[in-house]
């Protein structure tokens, strides 16, 4: 049939038939999240963004009106294009000075919206996040890199 995007546990036991979850070691034999713990990749993955999400908040502007937040589930948010006041806010994130910061958000949010907890693609998602992690604190989110 055709390709979806939907991760199916028939196609993965293929490869993997002792698999009772897409949370599989695959190989790996490091620790991607740098947690102490070689687990499997979707719960390698989710550490990864969970770090990446701790130093996004962290790198973010401070500043009012420009303050980067998360929602709690899917999304960061970016302080508010008026002021309360109601003219515009001058202090919203800045593409050039906050680069990283950006690049950072958008690979978080491609991580975390494939949905699939890096079974799609592991060496990319696993890439993305902890390149921009070491972008945003210049420390390796691993001794292990993917």
């Amino acid at each position: 049939g055709g390709h979806g995007f939907d991760v199916k546990q028939a196609t993965c036991v293929a490869c993997h038939a002792s698999a009772t979850s897409f949370d599989i070691k695959n190989g790996q034999t490091g620790d991607w999240d740098g947690d102490a713990a070689i687990e499997g990749v979707q719960s390698e993955v989710s550490g990864c963004l969970d770090r990446l999400r701790t130093a996004i908040l962290a790198a973010a502007p401070s500043v009012p009106g420009t303050a980067v937040t998360w929602d709690g589930s899917r999304y960061f948010l970016i302080g508010n294009a008026t002021t309360a006041a109601g003219s515009a806010n001058t202090n919203l994130l800045d593409a050039t000075a906050d680069a990283a910061l950006l690049r950072a958000m958008f690979n978080f949010y491609f991580v975390n919206h494939d949905k699939s907890k890096g079974v799609h693609n592991t060496t990319y998602a696993v890439q993305l996040l902890q390149k921009s992690y070491k972008e945003l604190t210049a420390t390796e989110m691993s001794p292990t890199l993917r």
